[in-house]
């Protein structure tokens, strides 16, 4: 009886201390941006030529992947041995040398006190080439590759007096030279037919996906595209030009998701595939069907990232709306009088603000941030005075709130 008596009273004190404190812990509401997204799976079509060889032999690239060709431009040549292919490719090599070279010449506005820019830019290279490498993307780390070693050559030469690369230079003319002299007549030469990006990537789908059955497409179509097997490709093929600089993302939703599309807009889409590259793309056509609640959304891309990977199926993120406000946390949403709002504390006191909700995640409300040059403001329709404003202290969590009670 003793022991029972003794947690009656502790209880007692506890209810008591309660029913004079007030707990309330609060977050200010800061502004927020978040995206509304989608997650689905883009087909691209482009306007693809496949180039073949024209005679039997070894093969020797004369542009890169995804280079932009001019029309009638030597795209390949073929030797009759491998030993073309090597003098080829050590001739690239050497062009390479050179215009790094070059590059890192001087002239006499250069003074020693640039010497701490070019660190800057040195450092700078060092990260983005570590960044490029942790997130597998290689071809990025060519490209810093010889930037950096450009700015380390014009380091040298301002700190070293006797450092000279017309020495180097004109081994590596030399060399070419005579490489160029040895090099056998080819039997044979691949030229772009058009103007367009060079691709070596080719999947049997080039006369599959076309921009043709792209500009009548129905939703049947887009189902009969992705369904049908890749073609077979000619032996001799060796890569294709894209000969329009336009290319399109074809994504399947449902009727509910396409609703807020609105045709003609643009759209920022993230393509998983190429690390996230973002592309703006426009909604040139909602294609639906009377029989189906399938849309497919036409997007048309007028830009190509370099380095961007073209497969021709692969993951993309559509945003659909990017919006800004005031964020409260989930818990701190009170609906008084059947209207959404918080509590916040104005000096000691409790004040509730309403708030308009646009937009909801796993543990935030994203609010309409009110200002005075708002329509419905100006208007009289809303005051702002009444409405949750940046930086007030939002009340998270708390007993026994109302608008004008006094925390002790």
């Amino acid at each position: 009886m003793f022991i029972l008596s003794g947690f009656i009273i502790a209880y007692i004190i506890i209810q008591l201390i309660n029913s004079l404190t007030t707990d309330v812990s609060f977050q200010l509401a800061n502004t927020i941006t978040v995206d509304e997204s989608l997650e689905k799976t883009g087909y691209l079509v482009r306007s693809e030529s496949v180039l073949e060889a024209p005679d039997s032999g070894v093969i020797t690239y004369a542009v890169s992947e995804g280079q932009k060709v001019g029309s009638s431009q030597i795209i390949a040549t073929v030797y009759s041995s491998s030993r073309g292919v090597e003098i080829q490719e050590r001739i690239r090599q050497i062009d390479d040398k050179i215009n790094v070279l070059e590059s890192s010449s001087i002239d006499t506005s250069y003074l020693t006190s640039d010497v701490s820019k070019i660190d800057a830019k040195l450092y700078d290279y060092l990260i983005k080439i570590r960044s490029s490498v942790q997130d597998g993307q290689i071809s990025r780390v060519f490209q810093y590759k010889d930037k950096l070693l450009i700015n380390f050559n014009k380091r040298r030469l301002i700190t070293n007096s006797d450092t000279d690369y017309q020495a180097r230079l004109a081994a590596l003319r030399q060399e070419k030279n005579d490489l160029t002299a040895s090099l056998q007549d080819p039997i044979g030469s691949v030229y772009a037919g058009s103007p367009g990006y060079f691709s070596t990537l080719l999947d049997g789908y080039e006369s599959i996906f076309t921009i043709d059955k792209v500009n009548a497409l129905t939703v049947d179509s887009f189902h009969d595209m992705i369904a049908e097997k890749p073609a077979s490709l000619p032996d001799n093929a060796i890569g294709k030009i894209v000969t329009d600089f336009d290319w399109y993302t074809l994504c399947e939703v449902s009727s509910e998701e396409a609703n807020d599309f609105i045709k003609g807009r643009s759209y920022s889409l993230f393509f998983l595939y190429s690390y996230g590259d973002e592309v703006t793309g426009i909604l040139d056509e909602i294609v639906r069907q009377t029989d189906t609640d399938k849309v497919v959304l036409k997007f048309r891309i007028e830009e190509v990232p370099q380095g961007f990977d073209f497969s021709r199926e692969q993951p993309v993120r559509i945003i659909k709306e990017t919006m800004s406000g005031l964020s409260i946390p989930r818990a701190a949403l009170r609906v008084v009088d059947q209207v959404n709002g918080v509590y916040v504390i104005y000096g000691n006191t409790v004040k509730f603000k309403k708030v308009i909700i646009l937009h909801n995640t796993e543990t935030n409300y994203v609010c309409r941030e009110i200002n005075s040059s708002d329509e419905d403001v100006r208007k009289g329709e809303i005051d702002p005075s009444e409405y949750l404003s940046r930086y007030e202290q939002v009340i998270v969590n708390g007993k026994d709130l109302y608008d004008g009670k006094i925390l002790e």
